[in-house]
């Protein structure tokens, strides 16, 4: 209702808000510090990295019983059982070392080798500081014992030879990148050694080997003549028929792939 004061003077009902201050209002931002992971917590996850790397070692082995698949599976089985004892003393090392020269005397694969090797790789990403340590000194013995397997390899072609050291490259490319990040100048040079050694190794024989090329006949021939045409050596007949899949050594295609000449002082 209007209210009259004295003279002619209107004012209406009104109401006055909140005060506002003349900046952005103040907010709250909270800050997450994670906790840091407790030494038990660490080498928990250590010891479990440890057990699942060891049960590949294991399946590098060739299934024939003999005596050193024997002592190279009970060195494993006493680790596997103590991982986080060993973690946390000073014989792991001399702990892997052991298993390692045992894989290698009861003649572990390649192939069973390179998956230990894989799944170290898929660890790098773990941020246990343990786990960091144990996954990069027990990579450093697995390209070691892929090293000493690769040393022993009969290859027959170039073909082979080249495949295994684009292999090899990518492996220990990958293995640097981890000694990059953390700063491990030990690590690093370690992986240089083994890189250079091998790759060196491969090279050579590389330039000892023949290398594959292709052969046209006129017709349908037996693969003793064409070993004999080819090579002046009858007996690498069945090295022709096994490249090119011949079904019958009498009715070899005409379409062939066969082996340079092997050079002086090379047999086949």
């Amino acid at each position: 209702m209007p209210i009259l004061i004295g003279f002619p003077f209107v004012g209406l009902a009104y109401s006055l808000d909140h005060p506002r201050f003349g900046f952005p209002r103040l907010t709250v931002h909270e800050v997450y510090t994670p906790w840091q992971r407790s030494y038990y917590s660490q080498s928990q996850e250590a010891a479990k990295m440890l057990g699942n790397f060891l049960n590949y070692i294991l399946m590098s082995l060739p299934p024939a019983q003999t005596a050193a698949r024997d002592n190279c599976r009970r060195l494993v089985t006493t680790l596997r059982d103590n991982a986080a004892a060993a973690i946390r003393g000073e014989t792991l090392g001399t702990d892997l070392q052991n298993i390692f020269i045992a894989a290698d005397r009861a003649g572990c694969t390649f192939g069973g080798i390179e998956q230990a090797r894989l799944y170290l790789m898929t660890q790098s990403a773990s941020t246990s500081l343990l786990s960091q340590a144990v996954m990069q000194n027990a990579l450093v013995m697995t390209l070691a014992e892929e090293c000493m397997i690769v040393g022993r390899m009969t290859f027959v072609t170039q073909t082979e030879v080249q495949n295994m050291i684009l292999h090899m490259r990518d492996a220990f490319e990958a293995a640097r990148t981890l000694g990059l990040e953390d700063l491990d100048i030990t690590y690093y040079q370690n992986i240089n050694a083994l890189s250079g050694q091998t790759i060196t190794h491969l090279a050579t024989v590389e330039l000892q080997l023949p290398r594959f090329m292709a052969y046209t006949v006129g017709a349908p021939m037996p693969s003793l003549y064409l070993a004999q045409r080819i090579y002046a050596d009858p007996t690498r007949a069945d090295e022709i028929s096994d490249e090119n899949g011949v079904i019958h050594p009498a009715f070899c295609p005409r379409h062939l792939r066969v082996l340079s000449l092997p050079p002086v002082g090379l047999s086949f």
